[in-house]
């Protein structure tokens, strides 16, 4: 069986960690879609979340775990492996996601919360740390923050995960961002609905 995900995702090469049986590829994006939700029914409650205090290692892997654990066995693990072009060495990871909970608490205090959350979702995508799941798992973060404060969210296209134009100026958006230019990203973000005040 192949799976074919859009271009600029993670090729899947191996299925050995899957927990269910699945074969095709619309299998997998109904399953995940569901362990998503399942996850943002967990996470995105007035009580449950509050500034930022739940920005940290082990809480950001426990969330990455929710919204795949139903699926893959490697849920909230960082990766092993090597995803060039994209992610940063395996070893790297857990050195900069510690860098990336700190600088978070300077960017909040600094700047504005929709350029924060951009550079979250941004970074996030960089470091590309668990073996799948990347880009959803930074919109859900930085979404989370906006959450956090009860800033309006981004509502994102539900067909960014298949070839389309919006997939293709989303990536576009991360590509500038990895140059030091966010205000496209921001500009993106603000087009799905976000506010920047």
């Amino acid at each position: 069986m192949t799976f074919h995900p859009p271009p600029g995702a993670t090729p899947i090469d191996d299925l050995s960690d899957l927990k269910i049986p699945i074969i095709t590829q619309t299998q997998l994006d109904a399953a995940e879609f569901d362990n998503i939700f399942k996850a943002e029914q967990k996470y995105f409650r007035p009580k449950k979340i509050k500034n930022l205090s739940w920005f940290k290692p082990k809480v950001l892997q426990h969330i990455h775990y929710s919204m795949f654990d139903d699926v893959w066995h490697w849920a909230g693990k960082y990766r092993r492996t090597n995803v060039l072009p994209v992610g940063v060495e395996p070893y790297k990871i857990p050195i900069l996601i510690v860098e990336l909970c700190q600088d978070v608490e300077f960017w909040v205090k600094n700047m504005p919360l929709l350029e924060a959350a951009a550079r979250i979702h941004h970074r996030l995508a960089w470091i590309h740390p668990f073996p799948n799941g990347n880009g959803r798992f930074s919109r859900f973060i930085s979404n989370l923050v906006l959450f956090s404060y009860r800033h309006p969210l981004p509502v994102w296209p539900t067909g960014l995960n298949r070839e389309s134009s919006r997939r293709t100026e989303y990536l576009d958006s991360l590509r500038d961002a990895d140059k030091g230019d966010f205000k496209p990203l921001l500009n993106y973000l603000i087009s799905l609905g976000a506010k920047s005040y």
